[in-house]
């Protein structure tokens, strides 16, 4: 996937159990999503307000929560020319719902979000 000929960005989800990590955060099934960014451009992508969030549900489009933990990460504040970077997120899922994940990654107010459906992993 091509975002302005710039960057490239793929995406992997697995099925977890995750969180409790902080007090007052759900643990149970989950959601792990590696996104890495390829920088295709001469200059360095400012990724320090990036955000990635998780619906799922299909049309209904339920907000997953976001969890920390030892396996989460984040970008570097930026990403130079030519050099990838990879960020892992989880979030909380219940394993009951139907329907397709829908995951969108906000990497720039000045670009638009890419989009991700598929079927739960």
């Amino acid at each position: 996937l091509s975002i302005r000929r710039q960057r490239q960005m793929c995406i992997r989800d697995r099925a977890i159990t995750a969180g409790n990590d902080i007090p007052g955060e759900p643990s149970g099934p989950a959601i792990q999503v590696t996104v890495r960014l390829t920088n295709e451009s001469d200059e360095a992508v400012d990724t320090a307000g990036a955000n990635v969030t998780l619906t799922y549900g299909g049309d209904d489009r339920l907000p997953a929560a976001g969890l920390t933990g030892d396996a989460s990460s984040v970008w570097p504040a930026s990403i130079a020319a030519g050099d990838s970077a990879e960020a892992i997120f989880q979030f909380a899922v219940p394993s009951s719902p139907e329907g397709d994940l829908r995951v969108t990654v906000d990497i720039l107010a000045s670009a638009p979000n890419v989009i991700f459906v598929g079927p739960r992993p």
